[in-house]
């Protein structure tokens, strides 16, 4: 044991050792420099906050001229034969003449026209 304790005396450094001038600040920089940005950072790039601006402008124009070309359209005339149906006048069916009702109604399906 004693000549462990020796041995390790031996290794012992002889004094305090103290880091080379400028160390820390050299280690800070490296720090700063390795430390990832954030998204909220990189909201703050004017490239990036440029470019963010131009593509919701394309985006919004994109989705306007979408629900503007996808929008249907509404005609004067009826196009089938339930908006015909619809669009005409109604006669009412008194109780002592329903044919009269169904006769109006053959009449206005017979003159559908597309």
């Amino acid at each position: 044991m004693m000549a462990h304790a020796g041995a390790l005396r031996l290794l012992r450094a002889p004094a305090e050792l103290e880091p080379a001038p400028g160390f820390y600040g050299r280690v800070m920089r490296r720090i700063e420099a390795e430390e990832r940005p954030s998204v909220w950072g990189l909201l703050l790039d004017p490239v990036f906050g440029r470019n963010l601006v131009y593509a919701s402008a394309a985006l919004v124009i994109l989705m306007g001229v979408f629900l503007l070309s996808t929008e249907p359209v509404q005609h004067e005339l009826a196009s089938t034969p339930v908006q015909v149906l619809a669009n005409s006048p109604a006669e009412s069916v008194d109780g002592e003449n329903p044919q009269n009702g169904r006769d109006s109604l053959l009449v206005t399906l017979a003159n559908f026209t597309e």
